[in-house]
């Protein structure tokens, strides 16, 4: 848990990443052979990605592109004292989240998304996630998985930015939680986390509905790298 804190609260007050919009990109492969830290993974006429742990920034990629499907996020980030309470930075995110989704959802944008039915739940499976790490009857092992996602959930340079995309960009925190909670259902009693499931729909019909949109919802592609990375 401490690992999973320093690697999403890192003691700095900006971060910058470059981030393909898949929308744009032709998958021309003209970033991947530009890219001289070798900082992109894919392939011609699929889908390419930037590795941000070998990304330098240096923006070679971004000239390279002709297509202008690379885009720089800059966002400032809080600094974080070590004596602050994580639970209270965790609530405060929830109401954040919470408000932010539900304005959003009543906007233009919002009621022509296909998938805002799914983000409106987003608060709801942040909350069983919390509430569930603290569970005394959930296994330490399944715990460490379920932080793992919190901090996925609550990063903001994760697969689909939230920094870029705003609040379409929690989908695939969406998508992740319920694989998660999906997991952690087939371990243990359902009852313990049904307990803390706050949605109006029943915990496991919600998340299977989640699971069957999900390859549309966030790609395929992606979708496999999300399942790979927290299996």
């Amino acid at each position: 848990m401490e690992d999973c804190k320093k690697g999403v609260y890192q003691q700095r007050r900006e971060s910058r990443r470059y981030f393909i919009n898949e929308d744009v990109c032709k998958a021309c492969g003209a970033c991947f052979a530009a890219c001289p830290h070798k900082a992109i993974s894919g392939e011609k006429g699929k889908f390419y990605q930037i590795i941000n742990t070998r990304c330098r920034r240096c923006g070679i990629c971004k000239k390279a592109c002709k297509h202008d499907a690379i885009a720089l996020s800059t966002a400032a980030i809080r600094m974080l004292k070590p004596q602050e309470n994580m639970e209270n930075y965790k609530k405060d995110f929830y109401q954040k989240l919470r408000s932010n989704i539900s304005k959003w959802a009543n906007s233009k944008k919002g009621k022509k998304y296909k998938w805002a039915q799914y983000l409106l739940i987003a608060p709801d499976l942040f909350h069983a996630l919390c509430r569930s790490v603290l569970d005394k009857d959930v296994p330490l092992y399944e715990k460490t998985k379920l932080s793992l996602v919190i901090a996925y959930f609550i990063s903001p340079l994760d697969l689909i930015s939230e920094m870029i995309m705003g609040p379409v960009g929690y989908i695939d925190d969406v998508a992740l939680a319920a694989y998660a909670l999906n997991i952690l259902l087939n371990n243990i009693d359902p009852q313990i986390i049904a307990r803390y499931w706050a949605g109006d729909e029943a915990l496991l019909k919600t998340i299977r509905r989640i699971l069957a949109d999900a390859e549309m919802m966030v790609t395929s592609g992606m979708w496999r790298k999300i399942k790979k990375a927290f299996r």
